[in-house]
């Protein structure tokens, strides 16, 4: 036998009383639905249209501005690709036109090392040969004054010499001049006659 909900006596169970009242509940929103579909229906199904419109026309503008923004996207995408390449080809042309300054730049050091290297050798020499040429100078002019002095020496001897000679002749004569006076005096005192 199948329980309704009610007790062996007639009284509703629990479980009837809640069934029973799930049923008035249903029951009343039927009849609510029913009174709202007859007062505001045909406002909500103007609604119901205006918002698929507007839904329908929110859909197609962002499938266009999604399209939109894909074309921007990609267009920028490519002018930023063509810019990068222009770019690089700059940076490469440049890279290119910097090594060969370099090159042009390390070749005329080069030269320049190379000519500086020869003047400095050719200074080099020409300031020994100045040096040898000014020591030959130095001796030449040494042997030349060398042989003046000594020709001054011998003649300065030599006068010194005759000089010496003639001083030594001086003075013999004086000797005999004081040899002759005394020689002198002692006649003259011989010849001086006796006192008597």
């Amino acid at each position: 036998m199948a329980n309704d909900g009610r007790k062996k006596d007639g009284a509703p169970t629990r479980r009837g009383k809640a069934m029973s009242q799930n049923d008035a509940e249903s029951g009343e929103r039927d009849h609510l639905d029913k009174v709202r579909d007859i007062l505001f229906g045909e406002q909500v199904r103007t609604a119901d249209k205006r918002f698929a419109k507007i839904e329908a026309q929110l859909a197609k503008d962002l499938n266009e501005l999604k399209n939109d923004v894909t074309k921007r996207l990609e267009s920028l995408e490519l002018f930023a690709k063509k810019e990068i390449e222009a770019l690089a080809k700059r940076t490469k042309e440049e890279q290119a036109e910097t090594a060969s300054s370099i090159r042009e730049l390390a070749k005329e050091v080069a030269e320049l090392t190379k000519s500086f290297e020869k003047r400095t050798a050719a200074l080099a020499g020409d300031q020994q040969k100045a040096f040898g040429d000014l020591r030959q100078q130095l001796l030449d002019q040494t042997k030349t004054l060398r042989a003046e002095i000594d020709a001054k020496t011998n003649d300065l001897s030599t006068e010194i010499v005759e000089e010496r000679e003639e001083l030594d002749t001086a003075k013999v004569d004086r000797a005999a001049l004081s040899t002759l006076f005394a020689d002198l005096a002692m006649r003259l005192s011989d010849k001086k006659p006796a006192k008597s």
